[in-house]
């Protein structure tokens, strides 16, 4: 036996083993993790709802992985993990639901700090890949290695992977349904045309024709039953559903363009539509918290990989969000000069301190309380952006918000 391997076998046996904490409201999935993890080399503790699993955080040590269901009775999966993360910061979190929802995805990975989102019935190889990786992260913070910067780097784009394979799956279940309902729309709104115009000239005929206690029947029939009513809204009810859907169609088309985060291929782009189809996806979140204003220029299109700049804008988007206190404003803007194109995300909240400017593209910053955020959106951001040719700039005050502006050259070579 050579030296390394008699070190090995000396330190395996005070190494202590870790748990995993799997939460969910039906044991049925609890009892199938336990089968799935059975081989694996840690334990496994199982809870049925979030104040029993915080309870565990709080008497057991060594766990080293948390896994949640998102949707339970007595919290939600993203409020038990923020929940968590203030216990114990240090403890990868994943999400796992039966329920492709892109928002809670987002809110799982930002409020409750989960750096994988998977969909029950879950792939078991893919699962295991994810606790190991969990685990592994575990370890790294714990032993603070040198490499756990670039291996968390490589966690959250795996955690945008997911948000992207979310999306794409969304946007795959939707599309379909969706265009029959748009075309099914489009032809009953040629049909009620048709209808109206029939309506409208049997009138006039009856005018003519009908004596005059048919035309009392006729119109007491009319109001007993609001045809005046029906003709009157119609088109405009049939027109305002179209544009409903369309607007889905659009989300749609955003989700699609969002799920290309892994493709390598730069296509020419106005980055303004990677700006909308970003804010398509946090709206929900946003306009909860601040009015958002418009101010767009005509690009010229560039050469990026839009998929990556989506990220990029929906980190800023974000960011600006949490730094709002409501009622507060968000302003997009876009322009260009004869060298490159610009995109500002203004928010009008707390500021960032001089102090601090330039350190929020540092990895692991963060102005954030504990197990709100990892320090990574916007590091990981500004990688994007100099990838690209470009630069991620930060202009603030205190107490007088702030804007980034994302700048990227008009012409580059296509990597």
């Amino acid at each position: 036996m050579n030296d390394s391997q008699a070190r090995e076998q000396k330190t395996e046996p005070t190494q202590e083993p870790l748990y995993i904490l799997c939460v969910d409201d039906e044991e049925n999935v609890l009892k199938s993790l336990k089968y799935v993890f059975h081989s694996e080399p840690f334990k496994v503790l199982t809870a049925t709802s979030g104040h029993e699993a915080l309870a565990i955080l709080q008497s057991r040590k060594n766990i080293g992985m948390i896994i949640s269901d998102q949707r339970m009775p007595d919290m939600s999966g993203t409020t038990f993990l923020q929940k968590a993360a203030m216990l114990a910061p240090d403890i990868p979190r994943m999400i796992l639901t039966a329920y492709m929802d892109v928002t809670a995805a987002i809110d799982a990975m930002n409020k409750g700090g989960a750096y994988r989102f998977l969909l029950k019935p879950w792939n078991e190889e893919e699962l295991l890949l994810a606790v190991r990786e969990g685990l592994q992260r575990y370890r790294l913070l714990r032993s603070n290695s040198g490499a756990t910067v670039e291996k968390l780097r490589a966690e959250s784009k795996e955690k945008l992977t997911s948000i992207a394979q979310l999306a794409a799956g969304v946007a795959h279940e939707i599309n379909n349904p969706l265009s029959f309902v748009i075309s099914n729309i489009r032809i009953f709104s040629k049909y009620y045309t048709r209808l109206h115009d029939y309506v409208t000239m049997q009138r006039e005929l009856l005018n003519l024709t009908a004596s005059p206690e048919q035309l009392r029947e006729l119109a007491a029939a009319e109001e007993r039953l609001d045809v005046s009513l029906i003709l009157e809204d119609g088109a405009e009810l049939i027109a305002e559903s179209l544009q409903g859907v369309e607007r889905v169609a659009r989300i749609v088309r955003d989700l699609k363009s969002f799920s290309r985060v892994d493709t390598p291929e730069y296509e020419q782009v106005d980055i303004t539509s990677c700006l909308e189809s970003a804010l398509a996806l946090v709206n929900n979140e946003l306009q909860s918290v601040a009015t958002i204003s418009k101010a767009y220029q005509d690009l010229p299109v560039i050469s990026c990989h839009p998929g990556q700049l989506n990220l990029v804008f929906m980190n800023l988007l974000i960011n600006a969000g949490h730094a709002i206190t409501p009622p507060g404003m968000i302003t997009l803007t876009s322009r260009h000069d004869r060298e490159f194109v610009y995109v500002t995300v203004t928010d009008d909240g707390h500021g960032v301190p001089q102090e601090l400017k330039e350190r929020i593209f540092e990895p692991f910053f963060t102005t954030r309380e504990v197990g709100k955020g990892t320090g990574l959106g916007l590091s990981i951001s500004y990688d994007i952006i100099v990838k690209h040719g470009g630069e991620l700039q930060v202009e603030s005050r205190m107490g007088a918000g702030a804007t980034f502006t994302v700048k990227l050259p008009r012409t580059q070579e296509t990597p």
